[in-house]
């Protein structure tokens, strides 16, 4: 109960500040797209996770009777991951050094994470399970044009977007990189697309690691005088 909406969470500037998405069994529409600061983490209740201890809204929300209130699975009437979802912009931006994990995200017509600027490590999905996104045909599910990031995709699945994964201009930093360690793709056009300077790419280069392609018309596309080193997958 007395849960901040998404548009109270998104004015949020506590750089500590971990939001978990609570499903009520609809979709959490944030029109402008929801924007995670550098050093902001994004959770919900998806593949098993729970927050029954520590885990609390901070007291910089809005209207929040009491300050903090205690989040556990029992307070959202649906179980399990919540849906966050935007029709006219990119659905989730990372500013950097952000984990993403647990929750659903679907792009209605749009992308579903952009990451331009990002700096320090980001982390999407976890050891729980997959970080979910479902597109309807536009868009990338993960776009890392101008990223100066450690990008870590720990466990993702996608299905629906344009194109899955599109590795634009990694290299722009000497931070920059992107390591594989499962990622499920199904899209409508290209499941990657490696464009620009993009420096060295671990993409599933480990015997545990997973790197599934299907559908699209490419696998994985080399366009725009791509440069850089792809190791085995």
């Amino acid at each position: 109960d007395n849960l901040a909406n998404i548009v109270t969470a998104d004015q949020v500037i506590d750089p500590t500040a971990t939001f978990v998405l609570v499903n009520d069994g609809s979709n959490i529409v944030d029109t402008d797209g929801f924007s995670l600061l550098n050093g902001q983490n994004l959770d919900g209740f998806g593949n098993g996770q729970s927050f029954t201890i520590g885990q609390a809204i901070p007291n910089v929300f809005i209207g929040v009777p009491g300050g903090q209130v205690t989040v556990t699975d029992s307070d959202q009437p649906v179980s399990g991951a919540a849906t966050l979802t935007s029709s006219t912009a990119t659905v989730l931006s990372l500013g950097g050094n952000n984990t993403v994990a647990n929750i659903n995200i679907f792009g209605d017509g749009q992308s579903g994470i952009g990451m331009s600027g990002a700096t320090g490590t980001i982390n999407l999905g976890s050891g729980l399970g997959p970080l979910v996104l479902t597109g309807s045909g536009a868009g990338a599910a993960i776009n890392t044009g101008g990223v100066n990031a450690a990008v870590n995709v720990v466990d993702v699945e996608a299905t629906g977007f344009n194109t899955g994964l599109a590795i634009n201009g990694l290299a722009n930093n000497a931070n920059a990189a992107l390591d594989v360690d499962r990622l499920v793709l199904n899209s409508t056009n290209q499941n990657i697309e490696i464009r620009g300077a993009v420096g060295t790419l671990n993409l599933a280069d480990e015997a545990t690691d997973v790197l599934d392609l299907s559908n699209g018309s490419f696998g994985i596309r080399i366009v725009g005088g791509a440069t850089g080193t792809v190791h085995r997958f």
